[in-house]
């Protein structure tokens, strides 16, 4: 895995009106941390543990990390939505990745 050991993790794509855009994330910005621990992230695998054991559907989920347009640090919240059809009646969790696309990716090699 590129990233591993890095301290971070870059944004390589991201959901048009998705919970990370819409949370602020863009192409390239680093992801220092996710979630409650605190500790800088290692492995996409790390990133995937801590999104399964602390993100809940509508419920945020604090990221840390640097905008690769200013360089400055942010802290942000994600609010995790679903993809599963049978939530479509409820716009404040479902997220239709049928009207939406993905932004680019990563420019960074």
């Amino acid at each position: 895995e590129k990233t591993k050991g890095r301290g971070f993790l870059p944004v390589e794509t991201v959901w048009e009106n998705g919970p990370a855009y819409d949370a602020g994330l863009r192409l390239d910005d680093e992801i220092h941390q996710i979630g409650q621990t605190g500790q800088p992230i290692q492995s996409l695998n790390q990133v995937q543990n801590i999104i399964r054991s602390e993100a809940r559907i509508g419920q945020p989920l604090r990221v840390a990390g640097v905008s690769r347009q200013t360089g400055k640090p942010y802290e942000t919240q994600i609010i995790p939505r679903t993809t599963a059809p049978k939530a479509a009646q409820w716009n404040d969790i479902y997220y239709n990745t049928k009207v939406n696309r993905k932004l680019g990716h990563s420019v960074k090699q």
